[in-house]
């Protein structure tokens, strides 16, 4: 195993599979926001929920680190854990001027985060041509090819 950026690189020269996740640097952020003992769920975004605009105009994100939350998300996101685009994409239109509706919502993600970081994403050669199943970003499972997103995790 390697290290680089804060990802974890393992491979497996004889099945060709390349490994590549960031369980360290998610449990580096679960313990700085107070989140490492946290109840784990298995979707990160509950798709019933529409989050509103903070319309009256309060600073209600005094207390927590809203901002801070969104960006270290964003960065494994962007390498390592795609599962987190969708969550983040709607809570990140939210940063100027979030509530504590939104934040609600982020400690969702964090929980999501306690009972996946042992996900990673996999490279490499595979014998089957054929997708076993793969998730949308809210968490609903498509059972047949031409969903909105698709992705697959090990």
């Amino acid at each position: 195993m390697h290290l680089f950026l804060g990802m974890e690189v393992e491979r497996n020269h004889d099945e060709q599979l390349l490994h590549i996740n960031q369980i360290k640097y998610l449990k580096e952020i679960l313990k700085h926001f107070r989140m490492e003992d946290c109840k784990p769920i298995g979707v990160p975004f509950d798709p019933k929920v529409k989050l509103q605009r903070n319309a009256n105009g309060n600073d209600e994100s005094k207390g927590f680190p809203y901002q801070q939350a969104v960006g270290s998300f964003m960065y494994a996101m962007l390498y390592t854990r795609p599962d987190l685009a969708y969550p983040i994409s709607v809570l990140s239109k939210h940063m100027a001027n979030p509530n504590i509706e939104h934040w609600m919502v982020l400690k969702r993600i964090f929980r999501y985060l306690q009972g996946m970081l042992q996900m990673k994403l996999q490279f490499g050669a595979t014998p089957s041509k054929e997708v076993p199943g793969y998730c949308d970003a809210d968490g609903v499972v498509i059972l047949k090819i031409g969903g909105p997103s698709h992705g697959l995790f090990s």
